[in-house]
C-alpha cells in the first residue's frame, strides 16, 4: 500500500528544512499551468526510464493532479528502494489547502 502525506504535512516538512524532493508526474500541458516550486517534472510514463533524475536521498513526494497517477508511481518507487510518498489529493488538494494562488490544470 502506498504511503501518503497531506499537503499540510508536505508544507510542514519543507518549513522544517527536511530533505525532500517533489516529483511532478503530470503531463507537460498540466505543468505549463503550474508546479510546486522546486519540483522536478517527469511525466509518469517516463519516470522509470529517467530514474537518474530523481534524488535517491531523502523523501520523494510524488504529485499529480488528484493523486491517482502519483500513487502508482510512488508505490513503484518505494518498491525500488526510494523513500517515496504520494501527495494525497494531488495538486488540487495542495492548492485548496496550502496555496490557493496556484492555478490547477
Amino acid at each position: 500500500m502506498v504511503k501518503e502525506i497531506t499537503p499540510n504535512e508536505l508544507q510542514l516538512m519543507a518549513d522544517k528544512g527536511k530533505v525532500i524532493s517533489v516529483l511532478d508526474v503530470r503531463e507537460p500541458e498540466e505543468v505549463a499551468v503550474s508546479m510546486i516550486e522546486g519540483a522536478v517534472h517527469i511525466p509518469a510514463a517516463q519516470v522509470f526510464d529517467r530514474l537518474n533524475e530523481i534524488d535517491p536521498i531523502g523523501t520523494v513526494v510524488v504529485v499529480c493532479r488528484s493523486g491517482i497517477r502519483s500513487a502508482k508511481v510512488a508505490d513503484r518507487l518505494d518498491e525500488l528502494g526510494y523513500e517515496a510518498v504520494n501527495l494525497k489529493g494531488g495538486m488540487k488538494a495542495f492548492v485548496a489547502l496550502v496555496d490557493p494562488s496556484i492555478p490547477v490544470a
